[in-house]
């Protein structure tokens, strides 16, 4: 009715041609969403929830291993969803405010994702047993990042949830 296909959305981000936006009323409900989408909020808040555990309790191992392996499988699932989302996103935004936004939000998440897959490397060579660490500086600016990183991502994340793509047009 409106929509346009995720083929037609990549065509329009790669070739620059997001300003041409369909009409507001041709979408069919007003506020998107899924499923999906749905669960890794709320997959992306648990995980905010677990570090701040983590940040207050830091010697709680099993909480550590579920935020680690939870972090790399939010990744894994995210990053898919991410290349279907934004080319869709940026050819739907008609909202200036709005697509910066979004942009930021993926800054964040991007330091606090990749921030934690670094951290993780030494885990996860443990578990096979090299035992290999980052340098201690190294590993406390990418710690610093991928804390409040977490608190900017919560933010955008949310502020990202309560806005549209598109501008109300009043008849």
């Amino acid at each position: 009715m409106g929509w346009i296909s995720r083929a037609e959305a990549l065509d329009a981000f790669v070739m620059g041609q997001a300003a041409s936006h369909p009409q507001p009323g041709s979408f069919p409900h007003a506020y998107g969403g899924s499923i999906r989408s749905a669960l890794l909020s709320a997959a992306f808040m648990a995980l905010f929830l677990s570090g701040l555990f983590l940040w207050l309790h830091p010697g709680e191992g099993a909480i550590l291993i579920l935020h680690l392996f939870g972090g790399i499988a939010f990744t894994a699932i995210l990053i898919p969803w991410l290349f279907a989302h934004v080319p869709q996103g940026l050819a739907r935004s008609q909202r200036h405010s709005f697509t910066v936004l979004a942009w930021l939000l993926l800054a964040a998440y991007v330091l606090v994702l990749g921030g934690g897959l670094i951290m993780a490397v030494p885990a996860i060579l443990w578990l096979f047993g090299p035992v290999w660490f980052l340098p201690r500086d190294v590993s406390a600016v990418l710690s610093w990042l991928h804390f409040w990183g977490s608190w900017l991502a919560v933010v955008g994340l949310l502020a990202h949830l309560t806005l549209r793509h598109w501008e109300w047009v009043k008849p």
